[in-house]
């Protein structure tokens, strides 16, 4: 590139590439007394163009001024003429690995794809650059904006954009959740009213020797938080050693990434209360079933 002084990252994404800068630096250089122009660039690696990943290389139009690069770095075409079309958008520069590669020369078009369809470029001049070993394609940065739909994010709202990613992917587990937590409430309060008609001979004994309803109702709202508290701890330790398996084998195994283990505190404590809550109601409901048949009847009951 020609200018007095060239602006990039410290970190790099890998290799030689720096990591994008923020397109307000552009503006924040500009008004710096002495200073006359700012141009910016964009190298982007990894484009697929017949069975090869080639780099695109988006400049922006204060490179496209003729008596920047001049005649000598083209191999092919009109240095000018080139230049005029790359600013006004309508055409591309390719290199001369790309060019001998695919046997491309000044005239035809190069086809490629972006997220928002094919875009065909004709070529408007062969040059000298070697940012890949594939090939280079160079055009308007404004081409890039708009059919790539490519912007720049700061480090924090890269973080922000994978973490809202993330919790979209996730969020039908809310739903999930609260499906199992009412089958268990269901289940567990379906256990305690089979438990309680198969004891009504018993529960009536008790009745007999003393103990009140309150009483009575108070063991089965007892004995339903224990078994609540106990489906709660293994809950959660199903759920640990599943989510470790997840965090731990699978995603690496399947995207290749290494996501940090953290627990959910606020999220497993509260559903470890509403679980508790759900069954101490399942069994205090329960409980009121279980007294409302009379003594005479409960020591009846074969």
């Amino acid at each position: 590139m020609l200018g007095d002084l060239v602006v990039s990252a410290v970190s790099t994404e890998g290799g030689w590439l720096e990591t994008p800068l923020p397109e307000e630096l552009a503006t924040d250089l500009q008004v710096i007394p002495g200073v006359r122009s700012v141009a910016t660039a964009r190298c982007v690696p990894g484009q697929v163009y017949r069975g090869q990943r080639i780099t695109l290389f988006a400049l922006s139009d204060g490179f496209f001024d003729a008596a920047r690069y001049g005649a000598q770095w083209y191999r092919e075409g009109n240095s000018v003429a080139a230049a005029r079309a790359l600013l006004a958008g309508e055409g591309a520069n390719v290199a001369t690995a790309l060019a001998d590669r695919f046997h491309l020369r000044v005239g035809d078009a190069i086809e490629l794809d972006t997220p928002t369809g094919s875009v065909s470029l004709p070529i408007v001049g062969v040059v000298r650059d070697y940012a890949s070993d594939r090939g280079t394609v160079i055009f308007n940065r404004r081409i890039l904006t708009e059919r790539w739909g490519v912007k720049i994010l700061l480090p924090h709202e890269v973080l922000e954009y994978h973490a809202a990613a993330i919790d979209r992917a996730f969020a039908f587990t809310d739903a999930m959740q609260l499906l199992v937590i009412i089958v268990t409430v269901a289940g567990i309060f379906d256990l305690l009213l089979a438990s309680i008609w198969e004891r009504r001979r018993e529960l009536a004994v008790w009745r007999v020797v003393g103990a009140d309803e309150r009483a009575v109702r108070r063991t089965i709202v007892i004995e339903s938080a224990t078994i609540g508290g106990l489906g709660a701890l293994l809950g959660v330790a199903v759920g640990l050693i599943t989510a470790w398996i997840w965090i731990g084998i699978n995603f690496p195994y399947l995207l290749g990434y290494e996501l940090e283990y953290h627990l959910a505190f606020g999220a497993t404590a509260w559903y470890v209360v509403l679980a508790m809550l759900m069954t101490v109601l399942a069994g205090y409901g329960a409980a009121r079933q279980a007294t409302r048949q009379s003594v005479l009847q409960g020591i009846q009951t074969q």
